[in-house]
């Protein structure tokens, strides 16, 4: 097994929405090339709990989470290669609000071993991103 190769999982902009069970988080990842292919994918994250959705009530908190199988878990996955892989979402942290986005640090984990992508192993990793409030 080989290790991902986590620089080039280059987070931008995300959005926080409400959805039917919760809020849900979309951060789109950077174009990047993994064996030769360019990817263009993002993490979607789904029944994320959280009290609020108010960027400026959420700054300076933090909030844990279960992993999957665990009740409260982050229902997450990133789309590579011609699967969805999960990615579990362990805690997230918000910093400042800038504007209309708030600074949030999401510290995950993708399973890249349960669809088997490559020979890669899972991987873990903290993403810096801001993220939006956004309308449906």
């Amino acid at each position: 097994m080989r290790d991902f190769p986590v620089e080039k999982l280059k987070p931008l902009p995300g959005d926080l929405r409400e959805g039917a069970l919760g809020f849900s988080i979309e951060v789109p990842l950077a174009p990047f090339t993994l064996d030769g292919n360019i990817l263009e994918t993002k993490i979607r994250l789904e029944d994320v709990r959280l009290p609020t959705i108010d960027i400026t009530k959420l700054a300076g908190k933090s909030f844990l989470f279960p992993t999957n199988p665990k009740p409260g878990y982050i229902d997450g996955s990133v789309y590579i290669e011609g699967a969805h892989h999960p990615v579990d979402v362990r805690s997230i942290r918000f910093g400042r609000t800038v504007r209309d986005a708030i600074e949030a640090e999401l510290d995950v984990r993708f399973v890249f071993e349960f669809e088997g992508l490559g020979d890669y192993r899972n991987t873990s990793l903290t993403l810096l991103t801001h993220l939006r409030h956004a309308a449906d």
